[in-house]
């Protein structure tokens, strides 16, 4: 009974948090930095779209 529930969960859940954990950590620093910065033109671009999204679904009803 160990082997089954403790290989299937283990063996799934192993290869998702190792490779998760490795990978992230290495690009999620350096790509966070430059994020960052967009982030705040970012956030300007995105109140344009909102209005633009919402005048497409109006107009098209």
């Amino acid at each position: 009974k160990a082997l089954g529930p403790g290989a299937g969960g283990s063996s799934s859940g192993a290869r998702v948090v190792p490779a998760a954990r490795p990978a992230p950590p290495k690009v999620v620093p350096q790509p966070i930095a430059r994020p960052t910065t967009t982030t705040k033109p970012i956030q300007q671009q995105q109140p344009k779209i909102t209005p633009v999204a919402h005048r497409v679904p109006v107009s098209a009803p």
